[in-house]
């Protein structure tokens, strides 16, 4: 059993032109992926505007990384990605993350407002990043329209889930697949990938230079 930060449950999250809030999903893990011994997870919780347990008033996303070396799992970090807004915050549900084997994370998750369509944000850290962090949110791709689709208990779903890979052919780049509303029809909702490139390496000696059969010049 491993203790982490306490969080509320997820709230369905309003959409412009939902008069239903759309379904968040409850607190369950959404995907989990081990490299090198780390294992990355990551959920949908509850949250308030500085992202604690209290008073909670809207939904975000949760990440976790644990060693998982030994018989005894431990955390090594985590954090919460959500809206700070005082007022009318935008909604982060559905999460999916990868890790890279350069050791980079995404996550990718849905979003939405009152006062914005649903649509699919992604959020990343570099392997350098200072711990229990997150890089900004960034739109991946804006709803177009409204959405409202009830199942037989009233529940405005939206998925259950949104995905993220890592593309086997560099270990490096990283590929997010999230759902947005689309106008192609009414109460639709369309599928967006997104490809993130791995960044470019820092190079030591960008100056550095070498003739054919030289050996031994450093560029990185």
């Amino acid at each position: 059993v491993l203790t982490t930060p306490a969080y509320g449950n997820p709230i369905d999250a309003p959409a412009l032109g939902s008069t239903t809030n759309l379904d968040a999903g409850d607190d369950r893990i959404t995907m989990a992926v081990i490299r090198n011994n780390q294992l990355w997870t990551c959920r949908p919780i509850g949250v308030n505007s500085s992202g604690g347990s209290s008073g909670v008033d809207r939904t975000g996303c949760e990440w976790l990384e644990l060693d998982v070396t030994g018989a005894t799992p431990s955390l090594l970090q985590t954090g919460r990605v959500y809206d700070p807004a005082a007022s009318n915050p935008r909604f982060y549900f559905l999460p999916s993350i990868m890790v890279s084997g350069q050791g980079h994370v995404l996550m990718g998750f849905a979003g939405s407002k009152s006062t914005e369509f649903a649509g699919g944000y992604a959020c990343g850290r570099l392997a350098t990043d200072t711990l229990n962090t997150m890089g900004p949110v960034v739109t991946v791709k804006s709803g177009d329209a409204s959405y409202q689709r009830l199942d037989s208990v009233n529940r405005n779903r939206w998925g259950d889930y949104s995905f993220t890979s890592l593309d086997p052919n560099d270990d490096m780049t990283l590929w997010t697949i999230q759902e947005y509303a689309t106008s192609i029809g009414a109460n639709i909702w369309g599928t967006w990938t997104t490809r993130l490139l791995a960044p470019a390496p820092m190079l030591v000696n960008p100056n550095g230079a070498g003739c054919e059969g030289q050996t031994g010049v450093g560029l990185a």
